[in-house]
């Protein structure tokens, strides 16, 4: 049967409104992504992916970045949706709904299955641009929602349909099924055996670093605070820098030394530097944290920040945690340059 789902926590926010919600990324702990060659999809993430799993593990762990939601000050529910078939609804031993017109009901006519759901409180971000200053604006925000599949479920049914749908509070309350916003339907498949050989295994953030939750700061103050205590409980060398050099549309991190010189000294010596990034690795009450700051421009507009939140601590600051840092960095820059 389906296990109960494991909630992470805020991500990103990023974007101009959008009529419909996105599935932009997937993460999973002990499976094998086979990412397609060719894609062409208006979201991040492949609309079919198939997923290498081991049968001898009873639980893949699979969650789902879900962006273009509203921060407009409005509360709102998020839920993840698997398609219905006859196989699951054995599995499940799943039965129609006695009440009518009930959020359940109307999923049932829809022929889908909630996994599992979160209530977004109401957030206004700040200036859209970047998104740590004084004037209010509506942009958009990812959340992540993740959950646990039997693995003997999923080789049964050997694929899934995954869609997130996401309606108002108050649309939600008063039954308003029609407000109901979907995200495009993505496909999973599931098999026992390695990724084909021609087809590139890829995880779509090529990182090791696997949060637990994020939390972006929108308040300056709250930012200055969190920056102080960071340096303080930061690791030996914990600071990680690097100028951003876009050439031909693509991205490379350039590590640079800030001991030396100031990052705008460092970018503005290059043609093609569009802006910095900041990672400041620490650890705090036995758990590992990174703090990113994303700079815009050759003058390092301090524009968007971000706190990863880790289960275990860093043992020592090593050159594959700084390369995995960078790699870290590189998402948050790219969302960061979006807005």
């Amino acid at each position: 049967m389906l296990k109960k789902a494991i909630l992470i926590s805020v991500i990103s926010i990023y974007s101009q409104f959008s009529a419909a919600i996105c599935l932009d990324e997937l993460q999973t702990d002990n499976a094998q992504i086979c990412t397609p060659i060719n894609t062409k999809n208006t979201c991040s993430m492949p609309n079919k992916l198939t997923l290498a799993i081991n049968s001898k593990i009873s639980v893949i762990k699979i969650g789902f970045a879900t962006n273009k939601i509203p921060a407009d000050g409005k509360d709102y529910k998020l839920f993840l949706l698997v398609e219905r078939t006859k196989l699951l609804t054995s599995l499940l031993k799943l039965k129609k709904p006695e009440t009518t017109n009930t959020f359940e009901d109307h999923l049932w006519k829809l022929k889908k299955i909630l996994i599992t759901k979160l209530d977004i409180p109401a957030t206004r971000l700040l200036n859209a641009r970047t998104r740590i200053a004084a004037t209010a604006a509506t942009a958009n925000l990812t959340k992540i929602l993740a959950f646990n599949f039997n693995t003997e479920t999923l080789l049964k049914q050997k694929q899934l349909s995954i869609q997130a749908a996401l309606i108002k509070a108050t649309d939600f309350k008063a039954a308003k099924w029609d407000k109901i916003k979907f995200s495009e339907t993505d496909t999973l498949q599931f098999i026992t055996k390695s990724c084909p050989n021609k087809v590139r295994t890829k995880k779509l953030i090529k990182t090791k670093l696997k949060p637990v939750t994020v939390h972006e700061f929108t308040d300056r103050k709250q930012l200055a605070t969190e920056m102080f205590r960071s340096a303080l409980t930061q690791l030996p060398n914990g600071n990680v820098a690097a100028i951003i050099d876009k050439i031909n549309n693509k991205w490379q991190l350039v590590p640079v030394d800030i001991t030396k010189y100031p990052m705008n000294i460092y970018c503005r010596a290059k043609i093609n530097c569009i802006g910095g990034i900041y990672a400041s690795i620490q650890n705090k009450n036995k758990k590992g944290e990174i703090l990113y700051r994303i700079h815009k421009g050759k003058n390092m507009i301090m524009s968007c920040a971000w706190k990863e939140f880790y289960s275990a601590p860093f043992e020592t600051m090593s050159e594959q945690l700084k390369t995995d840092a960078l790699e870290r960095a590189v998402y948050w820059g790219k969302v960061c340059f979006k807005a």
